[in-house]
């Protein structure tokens, strides 16, 4: 049974053996938030979003192989997409419009992708802002509609959609399930995919 306590700071903490959890508007009651979360190839999660090109996502990874980092993909190169594969020279696609960073394996980048282009690759990339909203769903760790590989790497900590989703990476205290937990509706992802999502750390 978890116990709640208030703290001096008036937050509560919930004591499960050895797990405490703050709760600070972020995390609930028997969940542990995460610094980020592992893919291992097979891991992806899948929300009912829809991006649009008046959106901004912010999100950082890391990859150590080409394939599938975030987004929604619709399968067609000439309908609208917000969506981003890496790879040496990766496909960030906003609208119709298709931009190639160059980046590296293994390591960190703290992407911006908002209407107008992209901040956090090693060189910013741009497009025309555009009024569009993509036909498919918000993916974490693949993309729907594409045969390309899932993620190897890293996402780390909170993936958002400013204005509209919050993505927090938690582990279910109970069976040590690694899920996102979404700060503004208070709904869980779990992981979809053939794979086995790992704790990064915690917070």
């Amino acid at each position: 049974m978890i116990k709640l306590i208030k703290t001096s700071q008036n937050k509560a903490l919930s004591v499960n053996g050895n797990a405490l959890v703050y709760e600070d508007g972020s995390v609930p009651a028997g969940y542990r938030r995460l610094t980020g979360i592992v893919f291992d190839g097979g891991v992806h999660y899948e929300t009912p979003f829809r991006l649009r090109g008046s959106d901004t996502l912010r999100f950082s990874y890391q990859a150590s192989a080409a394939g599938n980092v975030i987004g929604c993909y619709s399968g067609n190169a000439s309908k609208a997409n917000f969506s981003y594969y890496h790879a040496a020279s990766a496909y960030m696609r906003h609208g119709t419009a298709l931009a190639r960073p160059n980046v590296s394996s293994d390591t960190r980048y703290d992407i911006v992708a908002g209407p107008t282009g992209a901040t956090g690759f090693p060189s910013s990339v741009t497009w025309q802002e555009a009024t569009f909203e993509v036909e498919g769903d918000f993916y974490i760790g693949m993309l729907a509609n594409s045969s390309s590989a899932h993620l190897t790497g890293v996402i780390y900590d909170e993936i958002s959609i400013d204005g509209r989703a919050c993505f927090v990476p938690v582990e279910r205290i109970s069976d040590g399930a690694i899920l996102y937990y979404e700060r503004k509706s208070g709904s869980f992802y779990e992981n979809e995919g053939p794979g086995t999502p790992a704790a990064l750390g915690y917070v």
